[in-house]
């Protein structure tokens, strides 16, 4: 039963480990094009 416990959990974690990657990768590839586009602006709101 560890065996199988084990290798699931080395199966999560390398999915989670691509994961990370190809998400920093879309942001590092967003703050590319960040340049041309405006950010709209936040708006905070006060609720009370």
């Amino acid at each position: 039963m560890t065996t199988k416990r084990t290798g699931f959990l080395r199966h999560f974690i390398s999915g989670f480990a691509l994961g990370a990657v190809a998400l920093v990768a879309v942001q590092v590839a967003d703050r590319s094009d960040a340049k041309s586009v405006h950010p709209a602006p936040s708006v905070v709101q006060r609720i009370g």
